[in-house]
């Protein structure tokens, strides 16, 4: 009996060893067919393609990934003769890592700007509700500098203070230039998307939940301000 019970779990380690092993071949045989997709070399010298920049077959290199369910394959380029050439015929439209896979979007038209392409760099954007009152029935425009103003209850009554100033105006809604604001017919926005700091960005965040009502807006001239450009401006 000792015999044969040495037989059987002999029988059974060598079964678990061999499904095991199988499954490790399978494991390694999906890696060796799974789809290649070109991706940003690793070791380039710049941390980041800028964008604007164009790739060159140097840049490109690819990595097998297993299908695991998803569709990679629809926005991600494999690696191929022609989707090398594609990508090297056009440039980047956003700024591009080392080692990040090729996608398609990042070939894409931008004609139309991006929220994220008007921002000065080391600022952020902020979005703030208003209606035809806060927004001085809709004569706020894309670039202008405009005050920030709540009103906080208190023991004494209500009381207005000023939350920020010379802030700056990016869009109106979707629009983010002049020309897009006075052919929509300057009515038609809810939001005003602002640039500030980040931390006026956190000081406001934290602000507005105690006001009393939502945010007023308060324009400025364009000369009043600190970023005055316009050669009339004394």
């Amino acid at each position: 009996m000792k015999y044969v019970a040495m037989i059987v779990v002999g029988l059974l380690l060598g079964g678990v060893a061999g499904y095991m092993s199988w499954q490790r071949m399978a494991e390694i045989e999906a890696v060796n067919d799974a789809p290649a997709y070109l991706v940003l070399r690793a070791d380039l010298p710049d941390a980041f393609l800028e964008a604007g920049s164009q790739l060159r077959p140097e840049h490109l290199t690819s990595v097998q990934i297993p299908e695991t369910g998803g569709n990679l394959g629809d926005y991600a380029f494999p690696d191929s003769a022609a989707t090398r050439q594609f990508v090297t015929l056009q440039p980047i439209n956003m700024r591009l890592p080392r080692g990040r896979i090729l996608t398609r979007d990042l070939f894409e038209d931008v004609a139309e700007t991006r929220l994220d392409q008007v921002i000065t760099p080391g600022m952020r954007a902020l979005t703030i509700s208003v209606d035809t009152k806060s927004a001085l029935n809709y004569q706020v425009a894309p670039g202008n500098r405009v005050d920030l103003i709540g009103v906080r209850s208190n023991l004494a009554g209500s009381e207005a203070e000023i939350l920020m100033e010379d802030v700056k105006v990016i869009a109106v809604g979707d629009m983010f230039s002049y020309d897009e604001w006075l052919a929509s017919g300057r009515d038609n926005y809810s939001t005003l998307t602002l640039e500030m700091t980040p931390q006026d960005a956190l000081a406001l965040s934290q602000a507005t939940p105690a006001l009393d009502g939502p945010v007023s807006v308060v324009l400025r001239s364009q000369c009043d301000t600190d970023a005055a450009t316009d050669p009339g401006c004394l």
